[in-house]
């Protein structure tokens, strides 16, 4: 059962004790089910937020583990990218060319 489910047989079970005398023996069992039943409710409400909640803190919790694996990758290849630019800058830098250039002897 749901909490909404017993809710509704909660209100019910109140129309009915509306309905009966208060010195019926029916009024007693009557009161008797809707304090078992409230209790329910309270227990399947509290069962239902408890299970949302956890449910809503897995979640954040696997986007939280996707996220770190994430950035653990994009920082590995912003390293890659910073050592190509080292290379580049310090190491693979060309040095200009003497250019010799032939001259022709006039005769």
């Amino acid at each position: 059962m749901t909490y909404a489910s017993v809710g509704t047989k909660v209100s019910q079970l109140n129309a009915q004790l509306a309905q009966t005398p208060k010195d019926s023996p029916a009024y007693a069992d009557l009161q008797k089910q809707i304090s078992t039943l409230n209790a329910e409710r309270d227990t399947l409400f509290k069962g239902e937020t408890l299970r949302s909640s956890l449910l809503n803190a897995y979640g954040w919790w696997t986007i939280g583990m996707y996220t770190t694996y994430a950035a653990f990758g994009l920082m590995l290849a912003a390293l890659v990218v910073l050592g190509a630019l080292v290379f580049e800058v310090f190491i693979a830098a060309r040095r200009p060319e003497k250019i010799r250039v032939a001259q022709k002897v006039a005769a």
